[in-house]
């Protein structure tokens, strides 16, 4: 738009936006049954692993150093 700005106007600017949107939102719609499940249950239990694992620091203690 800004280098041709007779040729493009806003108008048609939107409609190429909303294109591409909804071809992603397709895309990503056929995508989601090509995937692997073990290896999609397996990536879910690592990510729940390190989600409910107690962390080694915590933040909200008091003890420790402190910045003066």
């Amino acid at each position: 738009m800004y280098k041709y700005p007779d040729v493009f106007d806003f108008n048609s600017f939107l409609i190429s936006m909303f294109a591409l949107l909804f071809s992603l939102f397709a895309l990503g719609a056929a995508a989601q049954g090509a995937t692997d499940k073990k290896k999609a249950e397996a990536a879910a239990g690592r990510l729940f692993y390190l989600i409910n694992r107690e962390s080694a620091n915590d933040p909200l203690c008091t003890d420790g150093k402190k910045l003066n």
